[in-house]
């Protein structure tokens, strides 16, 4: 259920952008942002089980890995995924680098974190 609503919170925030800032967010329809959310949330769902097998056999602590994967993730890995995704995408546009920097704070801040069995 998480994962639903984090779908729809990648989707909020980049219609939302794209109504709030057009001048630097362009979105041709709800449809193109339904498939750009749709490719963000994929992309970050394969980098979450990357992480997760890295640290199944990592000796690090998980809580110390964790942080630093937050941070390189709300910083680099978001916006380098919304990069391609907009470079790919025709109907899709972001103008500027603070642009991509924003929505992956935006992104990382808001979306629900899903909760890691622990043994």
């Amino acid at each position: 259920m998480r994962r639903i609503i984090n779908y729809f919170i990648i989707l909020g925030i980049l219609y939302g952008g794209g109504l709030l800032f057009p001048e630097n967010i362009q979105i041709e329809s709800l449809s193109v942002a339904f498939i750009v959310a749709l490719m963000l949330f994929l992309a970050m769902s394969v980098l979450a089980f990357l992480v997760g097998t890295i640290l199944v056999g990592s000796v690090v602590r998980e809580s110390v890995f964790l942080t630093f994967f937050s941070v390189v993730s709300l910083f680099a890995i978001t916006p380098m995924s919304l990069l391609v995704i907009s470079s790919s995408y025709d109907g899709f546009a972001i103008c500027g680098f603070w642009t991509y920097i924003l929505l992956g704070l935006a992104i990382g801040i808001f979306t629900v974190a899903v909760p890691t069995k622990q043994s």
